[in-house]
């Protein structure tokens, strides 16, 4: 073979392979602008701003503890002068009705009522909505039977599950102060199961007119015992004692607890199991006390 030959024979296998190699370079620059293309669509679907959440009436589906109150509020004319507080459970159907409901209203007078009521409620897209109780808290404000409680409601939208689905309310009658929320009773088994639990409270509210709180904790034996320590402030008179008691607990969680501090007297309360088992709303029953709160596990 000629020099000659043997020149251009190297010179197009070298053109070739040049060749070759610029086409892989552009194959992998597309290949790669394709891969930055992917990544850059999964992060703005991933990482993008959330659509807002639509609600219905069946947003609300299930029972609820509920609460509504207004320490040192105002309550309507004629009612009392003082504060009052409404705790109870309320069972909607998703279709916007109320199907059942209990209450128990104490106000700062000593008096306390129980009753059940139904109702209706609807709920906009916005997940904003009204919720009407036909026989719910103005027993007291001179209606003989109770009239209609109207509130507005506001879902709190990333909790729209049933373990956490809560509500924001607040009474819509001129002349009344009750802010208010609703929670979700969840998935949960209640009754005298037979499981321990330790439950941290913490109440605030009156005893014969003098401000009276407590926070405290104590032990439910699962059977319908209770043992505790709570620290109660009376007037500004500071006590802690240890407590014992009893407990109920029905099949809807709702219940009742009686507690007794060492060397006092025995308080009363109706409760109401929500937040899949983790909370209890509780409001003390007793006449000339007026007393609410929560406990948690």
């Amino acid at each position: 073979m000629s020099d000659k030959l043997l020149f251009h024979m190297v010179k197009l296998s070298s053109g070739r392979g040049q060749s070759l190699r610029k086409r892989d370079h552009r194959f992998m620059i597309a290949r790669t602008a394709i891969a930055a293309s992917a990544c850059v669509l999964v992060a703005i679907l991933a990482g993008g701003p959330a659509s807002a959440a639509t609600c219905t009436n069946g947003s609300l589906f299930g029972t609820f503890g509920y609460y509504h109150e207004r320490p040192g509020g105002i309550p309507a004319s004629g009612a009392t002068s003082g504060p009052d507080v409404v705790l109870g459970q309320l069972t909607l159907d998703g279709q916007g009705n109320v199907t059942s409901g209990s209450w128990t209203w104490g106000i700062d007078s000593g008096s306390v009522a129980v009753g059940t009521t139904t109702g209706t409620y609807s709920i906009s897209k916005n997940c904003t909505g009204t919720l009407t109780l036909n026989n719910e808290d103005q027993m007291f404000a001179g209606s003989n039977p109770a009239g209609p409680s109207h509130f507005n409601i506001y879902l709190n939208t990333a909790t729209l599950t049933a373990n956490n689905n809560m509500f924001q309310m607040i009474q819509s009658d001129q002349n009344w102060n009750q802010p208010g929320a609703g929670v979700a009773q969840g998935i949960v088994t209640c009754g005298l199961t037979g499981r321990k639990a330790v439950w941290t409270t913490n109440l605030l509210g009156l005893a014969a007119g003098a401000p009276a709180d407590t926070v405290g904790q104590l032990t439910l034996d699962g059977v319908g015992g209770i043992t505790g320590i709570e620290t109660f402030t009376n007037n500004s008179v500071v006590t802690t004692l240890s407590v014992t008691g009893t407990y109920t607990e029905n099949a809807n969680c709702t219940g009742t607890w009686t507690i007794t501090p060492k060397g006092g007297a025995p308080s009363h309360f109706n409760t109401v199991k929500v937040g899949a088992g983790l909370e209890l709303l509780i409001i003390e029953t007793d006449n000339n006390t007026f007393n609410a709160g929560s406990a948690y596990r």
